[in-house]
């Protein structure tokens, strides 16, 4: 599951599992923080990669993957839509996210 909370200095955007099984990871993790309102958080599952994206800006979607082996979420990163869409962006990040 992926959450929104707000902070004073913004808001983060949070991940948690929805189960009581302790993988992919054990507990709540705050990802990212960020100055948007737009946010429309999502979480990810596909082909053994788990991600999170964020409209982080009214250029940029955010994102961040979990890295299995040290069960962790890797610094934030950053997919402008400047010249398309949100969407496109998206798509983007699942390109990179599941390349070989």
């Amino acid at each position: 599951m992926a959450f929104e909370i707000d902070v004073t200095s913004g808001v983060s955007i949070g991940v948690a599992r929805l189960d009581e099984d302790p993988d992919p990871f054990p507990t709540r993790a705050i990802v990212a923080t960020t100055e948007s309102t737009i946010l429309d958080t999502r979480i990810i599952a596909d082909s053994g990669h788990l991600w999170v994206t964020w409209v982080d800006s009214t250029n940029d979607v955010g994102w961040s993957e979990y890295d299995y082996p040290p069960e962790t979420w890797a610094a934030p990163s950053y997919e402008s839509y400047a010249q398309d869409d949100v969407q496109a962006a998206r798509g983007r990040i699942r390109g990179a996210v599941l390349e070989p």
